[in-house]
């Protein structure tokens, strides 16, 4: 879930913002009402579809 967050906040641009001292606001879209898709029933898979732990 934090790999989903970070790429919804544009986290790289955001550290090398924070990197040279650039303060710059930025409005995050909520990730509420969204799909997620989920490839794959490895251990990490079965975890969301069982635990149902990406349900907003």
């Amino acid at each position: 879930m934090a790999g989903v967050t970070m790429l919804n906040w544009d986290f790289r641009k955001f550290l090398r913002e924070q990197a040279e001292r650039q303060w710059n606001f930025r409005g995050v879209t909520p990730l509420a009402d969204k799909a997620l898709g989920v490839v794959g029933l490895g251990s990490i898979g079965r975890l969301l579809l069982g635990a149902r732990r990406a349900r907003g």
